[in-house]
């Protein structure tokens, strides 16, 4: 990192292409997918085809998106770190939002929107933060008319997990409705979000 205080600086959840980038502006880094992108649905379907045939699994994690600007920044002020720009989604949190018994109940993601997050996040009706939680909430109106059905996902930028380190990672997903929405924040809205 080229000093402890760099070092500090990442450990306290900077984003180290940032610290990379202002310590050498002339050079700046960018990461793999900024340059050529990835097909984050087509490995998704890949992932949950595996998940529910129960084959071997060729990858633990995938990215499913990346965290908005504006979003890294209100989180900043908040004191919230973040370890990723990247959104993870890994093998066991999608197993768990595929899950039938989930689905029986009405809490779990139809296959149809499971598939459909990485096009949510990447154009999310309004980014809430839950002030008891610390966690970011994704919501996306199904039907944007009447918005009787609300996809929730949840992201937490603080998680850790024991194989892969310090990673922005997605919680859960299911459906709520706006009643539910008190305790939270607005972060961001888009153009038409409800």
């Amino acid at each position: 990192m080229g000093s402890y205080e760099k070092l500090a600086e990442f450990e306290n959840g900077k984003d180290i292409e940032e610290l990379f980038n202002r310590l050498r502006p002339k050079y700046p880094i960018r990461k793999y997918i900024d340059v050529v992108g990835y097909n984050s649905k087509m490995e998704l379907r890949q992932f949950l085809e595996e998940i529910k045939t129960k084959t071997k699994h060729t990858k633990n994690k995938i990215i499913v998106g990346v965290l908005d600007d504006r979003v890294i920044q209100f989180l900043r002020d908040k004191n919230v770190p973040v370890h990723t720009k990247e959104i993870f989604l890994t093998h066991k949190g999608l197993s768990h939002l595929a899950r039938e018994s989930k689905k029986r109940r009405g809490a779990g993601l139809s296959e149809e929107d499971i598939l459909r997050i990485p096009e949510i996040l990447k154009n999310p009706h309004t980014i809430y933060f839950d002030k008891n939680s610390d966690k970011l909430n994704v919501l996306y109106c199904k039907d944007s008319i009447t918005c009787e059905k609300i996809i929730k996902i949840v992201i937490d930028t603080k998680a850790y997990h024991k194989k892969f380190g310090k990673i922005t990672l997605i919680k859960t997903a299911g459906y709520v409705v706006e009643a539910n929405l008190k305790e939270y924040i607005e972060v961001l809205r888009n153009a038409g979000g409800r």
